[in-house]
């Protein structure tokens, strides 16, 4: 299994915008979905979809950038950040 393309630093640089803005990982509500679109076979069989709720703003986010499930949760949580900013 491959690493993450994504660094420790970009993970702590996240973090801490995250805390800048009081977002909480107990204020999401996170869920999966079912993929889709280039990939194949596997891509529409696994639930790498990231979907975040926000209740505080009312926001709902979704990333599917990444065949990864942990990469498309960063990305999800730095979308959410760019809205809430």
């Amino acid at each position: 299994m491959s690493e993450s393309p994504i660094s420790e630093k970009k993970k702590e640089e996240l973090k801490q915008r995250l805390d800048k803005l009081c977002i909480n990982e107990q204020d999401l509500d996170e869920s999966f979905e079912i993929g889709g679109g280039k990939g194949g076979q596997k891509v529409n069989k696994s639930a790498t979809k990231v979907r975040l709720k926000y209740a505080k703003y009312n926001l709902n986010v979704a990333s599917q950038k990444s065949r990864s499930r942990e990469n498309n949760r960063f990305f999800a949580r730095r979308i959410l950040c760019e809205k809430v900013e």
